[in-house]
């Protein structure tokens, strides 16, 4: 099952992708929730995926809704939730469903997500602010789809990050960092631009060799030949969830390279909600997921229920997903912002301890305070400092007091029905 808003331009792959795995097709039921999209998703899937169960929304209800929508229409005692920017391999659902029946009251399963591209590493170095311009491919007829995500989907690590006037993103390295450049599958020799934010250079090497590289008027053209393309590697989405002490949750080895150090079956916290198999039993244990946050940490709220209640959940990294990441969605938007800041307070005080809820909230006031009065002190000083979450901070001061009160039932139902003792829980966090 998926959910689907605006996601029209995903679909095709994820449910090709469906159609052919490895499991007994008459014991499956692929159902799309779409959440009132706008972009003719579903006169698209009518058409060329008639055999796809559609469930229409009367709103955007977000991951919670339409996943709870989805679960209570579904036929099966289990149900696999799926995102819908990724791919699945043909062995995804078998692996899940072998996992979860391998021992006795496993409730969850979820799968190993890799980044949708493949990618090539190149050193960078030279003390000189650069933006990213564009994905190039040498062979005509590439994915367009695929190559506009592409240049959304470069990822640079070592740098320090700053915007330009136009907003535009600026990496800035003091020595050497690295750029991780996803690889078109199918579209010949690649090449990658950006462009100097000053006339100092700046130095792109693999393996301690330069790289060839030419100059169109302000944009610089590195070319990616066969051979470097021929050592692309999987970076890792999330091999499951952590939490730590702080109840801040992580995808545990979140852009790691893939070289199977994530390859073994263990039990996790939780699970990622962009892949993974749960016994219908479970929802009706614990409840469904809470539609009050709407997309993100639904997921966390859901398993730290789940553990509360003793049920078993594993990562399975036999199935494996492709996930594009933030297809239909964009990290750091005001939205995102929102809800994970929210939500995560929401989490604790559902679930925790009073005196964890007490000391998180407290410490997110004071730092919103503190946030707002170096921003007031750098407008006196004549300078405008780029902080949009400031106002979603200043936002949620005024309204979690209400979000708490109404929450208390379900904080109350959470904590007294508990099955596992907090200091079991707390085995469960990692440091982070």
């Amino acid at each position: 099952m998926t959910v689907n808003y605006n996601g029209k331009a995903f679909l095709k792959d994820l449910f090709e992708s469906l159609m052919g795995l490895d499991y007994p097709e008459e014991k499956i039921e692929i159902i799309l929730v779409d959440n009132a999209s706008s972009d003719d998703s579903i006169p698209y899937v009518r058409k060329h995926f008639p055999k796809i169960r559609i469930l229409l929304a009367d709103k955007n209800r977000g991951y919670a809704g339409g996943n709870n929508l989805g679960i209570q229409k579904a036929r099966h005692p289990y149900v696999a939730l799926i995102n819908n920017d990724t791919v699945v391999d043909r062995k995804w659902l078998s692996a899940l469903t072998d996992a979860i029946s391998a021992q006795e009251k496993i409730m969850a399963a979820g799968s190993k997500v890799l980044f949708f591209f493949e990618y090539v590493m190149l050193e960078v170095s030279g003390a000189c602010p650069f933006r990213i311009s564009k994905i190039h491919t040498q062979k005509e007829g590439a994915d367009a789809h695929q190559q506009r995500f592409a240049q959304e989907s470069i990822k640079v690590k070592g740098a320090r990050l700053s915007r330009d006037s136009n907003g535009c993103l600026l990496y800035d390295f003091d020595a050497r960092g690295h750029i991780y450049v996803p690889v078109l599958a199918g579209a010949g020799e690649q090449s990658f631009s950006f462009t100097k934010e000053t006339g100092a250079d700046i130095q792109i090497t693999h393996a301690g060799q330069g790289l060839a590289f030419t100059k169109k008027q302000d944009e610089i053209y590195v070319f990616l030949g066969s051979s470097l393309l021929s050592e692309r590697f999987r970076l890792i989405n999330s091999a499951g969830i952590e939490i730590n002490a702080g109840f801040y949750s992580r995808d545990r080895g979140y852009e790691e390279i893939d070289e199977g150090q994530f390859d073994k079956g263990e039990a996790l916290f939780g699970l990622s909600g962009s892949s993974l198999l749960i016994d219908k039993r479970l929802f009706e244990q614990i409840g469904y997921f809470d539609e009050t946050f709407f997309t993100y940490y639904e997921d966390i709220d859901f398993f730290y229920r789940a553990r509360l209640q003793g049920a078993k959940m594993c990562y399975c990294p036999a199935s494996i997903a492709y996930h594009y990441h933030c297809g239909t969605g964009k990290e750091w938007s005001s939205s995102f912002t929102y809800h994970v800041l929210r939500n995560r307070l929401l989490m604790i005080y559902k679930n925790s301890p009073f005196k964890a809820f007490l000391k998180n909230t407290l410490a997110f006031y004071a730092a919103a305070l503190y946030h707002l009065l170096g921003v007031g002190k750098a407008r006196i000083r004549g300078k405008r400092l780029d902080r949009p979450d400031i106002k979603i901070r200043m936002r949620l001061l005024l309204e979690l007091p209400t979000f708490f009160l109404i929450k208390t039932p379900q904080r109350l139902h959470s904590r007294r029905g508990r099955k596992i003792a907090d200091s079991l829980i707390s085995n469960w966090f990692r440091e982070f």
